[in-house]
């Protein structure tokens, strides 16, 4: 189960095994989440901004996909 903290990119997720009735918890993680404004701009060409085609992000894990697509949509935000 995943619980947002509202008004934060922060999350707290349970962990439990279920095979137990009820189930048992055996791990917390959390994930602090952070806003890394400027990327997009310093790395795709004006041109993505005035384009109406699709964008793919492709990367491994941990690589920024998910940031780089928050700073996208508040870009676009901002634009209209």
């Amino acid at each position: 189960k995943r619980v947002g903290i509202p008004g934060t990119l922060h999350r707290l997720s349970v962990i439990t095994h279920p095979a137990t009735k009820p189930q048992k918890v055996i791990g917390v993680a959390a994930r602090v989440g952070r806003v890394v404004t400027g990327i997009v701009r310093r790395m795709a060409p004006s041109v993505i901004f005035d384009s109406k085609k699709s964008l793919l992000l492709i990367g491994r894990p941990g690589v920024g996909k998910t940031t780089v697509l928050r700073e996208l949509a508040r870009i676009l935000s901002e634009q209209t």
